[in-house]
């Protein structure tokens, strides 16, 4: 089944493989962890550019 994509394909993937009650697991897993993953990828972009600006000729002033 490696031509699914996406979240529904994977749970699908493990679905057949491991059964309905991983394939449950799973989802409620991803939902879970899904905000505090959005927070960790802002905070990343966020010191990204704090350091870009820190870096610039101009010393971080606009």
């Amino acid at each position: 089944m490696l031509f699914l994509r996406g979240s529904t394909g994977y749970a699908f993937n493990i679905i057949l493989s491991d059964g309905i009650k991983a394939g449950v697991d799973n989802i409620i897993q991803r939902g879970l962890l899904a905000s505090f993953m959005h927070i960790v990828w802002t905070t990343n972009i966020a010191a990204a550019l704090w350091i870009v600006k820190k870096a610039s000729p101009s010393g971080g002033r606009c």
